[in-house]
């Protein structure tokens, strides 16, 4: 019994200690891990003091960017600035020069009309004088935004233009669109008179090209016969009280201040658009014989000389004459051909072409006949 009772002891003590070194090998790992988690403890308030350290230096830099951005807005918000009067700057230099430019080119083009001598050179001319108006070179941009400052362009052209035709007037009622110039004489006035006359359709390609990149509208489109034109055709309305008088533009006051002159320019605009056709089309250039036996007798419109590209240029010259004949007679005037070539038109004989092979020209010279005719009926 007593041997059993040391062997439960014996037991006893071998399994209590092995308990105990459980148990102490446990408190050693707990000690252990206790020790890594307060090492780690440790290591993350370093990190998180690093962490504020850097939010610190975030907030910083974002301070700083703050200010920098801050300070960006300002050079920008003074480079706007000084963009734009270096824009401002630029506008005015240009509008200045293109002032002093157009200009020059006006006296320019008159100069050189009064000497030419031909027709065909002062007509060149008289186109150049008109597409060197102010009015032509505007942009609808910059400082031509404002419908004031185009209003204004066109007003400062109208003065200017009835000045500078009052030069070419004579005491002649009827245009002479056949006479020779020669500089110094009246013939030269009525010759100035008649290719400004024919010119006043005549635009700048600028307009054009405004109106292709849409910065203006075809119907902003205008000439120095749109202005006549339109100020005329108010006239009636104007004297019935339909229109005050006041309320229409500037420029369209000074065509009307100049009613005679401007009737007189379609007069002659009319005459000489057929005048160039008739030197064209017959001997008339061979002298004053020729321009002789004309008036007197009948003399043969060949046709078949006539070239396609040349008959649509007669063709659409004397359709030209035909619209401002129909403008005159609704203004209430009397469309006038200069009596000898009037003469000189009804004595013509038009030929028709023998050669038909040409489908195109044959139908263009149809036509050119038709509108012929048409004109030396009007005639009377």
């Amino acid at each position: 019994m007593k041997k059993k009772s040391r062997y439960l002891a014996v037991i006893g003590s071998m399994v209590l200690g092995l308990v105990a070194c459980d148990m102490k090998k446990q408190l050693t790992e707990m000690h252990d891990s206790t020790a890594r988690l307060e090492d780690n403890t440790k290591k993350m308030g370093e990190t998180t003091g690093e962490m504020n350290e850097t939010t610190k230096k975030m907030a910083e830099i974002t301070g700083a960017m703050k200010d920098i951005t801050a300070g960006m807005s300002t050079v920008t918000s003074e480079m706007n600035g000084r963009t734009k009067k270096m824009s401002d700057v630029t506008g005015e230099l240009y509008d200045a020069a293109k002032l002093g430019d157009s200009s020059i080119q006006r006296r320019e083009a008159l100069r050189e009309l009064w000497r030419a001598h031909s027709s065909g050179r002062k007509i060149v001319e008289a186109t150049k004088y008109f597409i060197s108006f102010e009015y032509q070179l505007y942009s609808g941009m910059g400082q031509d935004e404002s419908e004031e400052k185009k209003n204004h362009l066109i007003h400062q052209a109208t003065l200017e233009f009835f000045k500078d035709v009052s030069e070419f007037l004579t005491s002649e009622v009827d245009a002479k669109p056949l006479d020779q110039a020669y500089e110094g004489t009246e013939e030269n006035k009525e010759a100035c008179l008649n290719a400004i006359a024919v010119a006043l359709h005549q635009t700048n390609r600028k307009q054009d090209e405004y109106i292709i990149k849409n910065k203006l509208k075809e119907e902003d489109k205008i000439s120095m016969y749109k202005i006549i034109v339109s100020a005329l055709m108010k006239k009636a309305a104007i004297n019935k009280g339909e229109i005050q008088l006041n309320g229409i533009p500037e420029y369209e006051r000074e065509v009307l201040t100049h009613e005679s002159t401007a009737i007189k320019l379609l007069q002659a605009r009319h005459n000489f658009m057929v005048a160039v056709v008739l030197s064209e089309i017959s001997e008339i250039k061979k002298g004053k014989i020729a321009a002789g036996l004309m008036l007197l007798k009948g003399w043969n419109v060949e046709s078949e000389k006539i070239n396609l590209a040349q008959s649509e240029q007669y063709l659409k010259l004397i359709n030209a004459a035909f619209d401002v004949q129909n403008l005159l007679k609704q203004l209430g005037y009397t469309p006038k051909v200069n009596s000898m070539m009037s003469r000189m038109f009804r004595n013509a004989v038009w030929v028709d072409a023998k050669d038909n092979s040409s489908e195109v020209l044959a139908t263009s010279l149809k036509s050119l006949k038709e509108v012929f005719v048409k004109f030396v009926q009007s005639l009377g």
